[in-house]
């Protein structure tokens, strides 16, 4: 028989590593106008600049492009996943102007938080990416997220 202290330990053990194991994730980008390497690229870059933001692993689309494919729901893939939070991003490309949209959501598929912003080309994403990413995380407006190292044109 086992000790009570030894059970405890085993409890707590498997609850952190549960938690260890809750990941986010962003999704495939969902995009006008756009072809699948500038949506591939936007889904990198935001990809990149959460887990930068976060400190936490973050899924990549292509990470949970098979599981969104089979089950045809973000809540569906994030559960299946064990995923704590995902982001959702819409991109929508005018003349040369890039406007997105992204969303952070829970398990459950609850919107925690969203903002909006645009890019004036492919080559302003990563700044813009820095800044959208650094708003989702800390859950404010964008206006306070720019420093020297993000600033764009716009």
């Amino acid at each position: 028989m086992r000790s009570p202290m030894y059970v405890l330990l085993m409890c707590l053990s498997l609850t952190a590593a549960g938690r260890a194991a809750a990941q986010d994730a962003v999704f495939p980008v969902e995009g006008t106008n756009l072809n699948e390497g500038e949506l591939a690229a936007i889904g990198s870059s935001i990809t990149s600049a959460y887990a930068a933001q976060s400190g936490r692993s973050v899924l990549g689309p292509n990470d949970v492009a098979t599981s969104l494919a089979r089950t045809q729901s973000e809540r569906d893939t994030a559960q299946e996943l064990g995923l704590s939070e995902y982001i959702h991003v819409s991109a929508v490309r005018l003349t040369s102007r890039i406007t997105l949209e992204a969303r952070r959501v829970n398990r459950h598929g609850s919107v925690l938080f969203e903002v909006r912003t645009t890019a004036l080309s492919l080559d302003d994403m990563e700044p813009v990416a820095e800044r959208l990413a650094a708003a989702l995380w800390r859950r404010t407006e964008l206006k306070h997220t720019r420093t020297l190292d993000n600033v764009t044109g716009k």
